[in-house]
């Protein structure tokens, strides 16, 4: 009996687990790896904080896909791979051997230059000890404690978490107070000028405090580049992403940020029997590191493993849109559109973002 192992419970590998509903290939059995038995659908994060969603609304569960699909279900985690002998070492301590092996674990959060505020530090990945701290500052805000929130990055997850956080705090008339702090390229970098204008409107809207500058984690909170120091209680961390530390030693070819070298059969170009999609991997023209492609590439993705698993050599190639279309919420029911020159933001605009939130949960779950 041969074994596909899917690493990780990301969005691509939700499309092989529907696959797999249908039937696994005669002479194979799967085995899926996740620290967590959901999956938490991070584009439906903001809305939870900002009270539009409870958190069974953003959540696939994963061992109940598991089971309907026949994969065997593993809650545990990779502290390392070796390619070249077709081994991955658990968290655990145990080793699982494999004939044919998927990662979709996503990056992880590159804290490094916050490092000395270690014990305020809450960076968005993973995604689960952000949902927990998240419910810790919920309760000490009910039990009327005054907190101060500094949110760094910005980016588009820092961005909607600070106007999330913010919502939440002026609905419920909370003790607390956020600040944003993002370097000198301003927000959003890489989104056009009428966009980031959208989003900055909407920070200057809802009163958040803005720094522009570099951010250093020191004892008590930060300082930043221009002198300012901030006191805080906890740090949201919101940063680029840095590659999983289980790939180090892998044996398995890698791009010089260190994440996975593959084709455009979302396989690595150093062993043929490793696929992999999402943020863990890197491909010869790079696009952002966006949830959209995992999405996309999941079915082929699908495809692809159930070819290996049947013999087949011929691989289908998944291709990244030219053109990307975001919808970022900024709190209340309100959010930005962006698709190339195009934007817009309202009402209408968070109306299809739900909409396309839901029926992707939706999907996933039947």
């Amino acid at each position: 009996m041969k074994t596909l192992i899917l690493l990780g419970g990301g969005h691509a590998h939700l499309a092989v687990l529907k696959q797999l509903q249908k039937g696994t290939p005669e002479g194979w059995r799967v085995q899926l790896l996740s620290p967590s038995k959901y999956q938490t659908y991070s584009g439906m994060l903001p809305g939870w904080i900002a009270g539009h969603y409870s958190l069974s609304d953003c959540q696939i569960d994963l061992q109940r896909l598991c089971q309907s699909a026949h994969v065997e279900f593993i809650i545990d985690q990779a502290a390392s791979i070796d390619a070249d002998h077709c081994n991955v070492s658990l968290n655990s301590q145990a080793t699982l051997t494999y004939d044919l092996l998927s990662i979709d674990i996503g990056g992880e959060s590159d804290v490094s230059h916050l490092a000395l505020a270690a014990d305020k530090l809450i960076p968005i990945r993973p995604l689960d000890y952000f949902i927990q701290k998240w419910g810790e500052i919920v309760n000490q805000l009910e039990q009327g404690r005054a907190l101060r929130i500094a949110v760094v990055g910005g980016g588009a997850a820092g961005i909607e978490l600070a106007l999330a956080m913010q919502y939440f705090r002026q609905n419920l008339k909370l003790p607390l107070e956020i600040d944003f702090i993002c370097s000198s390229r301003g927000i959003l970098p890489g989104f056009t000028q009428a966009v980031r204008g959208r989003a900055q409107q909407a920070m200057l809207n809802n009163g958040i405090r803005q720094h522009q500058a570099i951010a250093k984690g020191i004892e008590g909170g930060l300082l930043l580049s221009n002198g300012v120091r901030i006191a805080a209680d906890f740090i949201v961390a919101a940063p680029g992403v840095r590659a999983p530390l289980c790939l180090s030693g892998s044996k398995l070819a890698l791009n010089k940020r260190g994440f996975i070298a593959l084709n455009d059969a979302q396989q690595s170009i150093s062993h043929p029997n490793v696929f992999a999609a999402g943020d863990v991997g890197s491909r010869s023209v790079e696009h952002e590191k966006s949830g959209v492609h995992a999405v996309r590439a999941g079915p082929v993705l699908a495809k692809n493993l159930f070819d290996m698993m049947q013999g087949r050599s011929s691989l289908v190639h998944y291709t990244p849109k030219r053109t990307t279309l975001y919808l970022l919420a900024t709190g209340p029911k309100h959010a930005i559109a962006s698709w190339g020159n195009f934007s817009a933001d309202g009402y209408w605009v968070w109306l299809w973002k739900r909409w396309i939130d839901l029926n992707f949960i939706k999907k996933c779950r039947n």
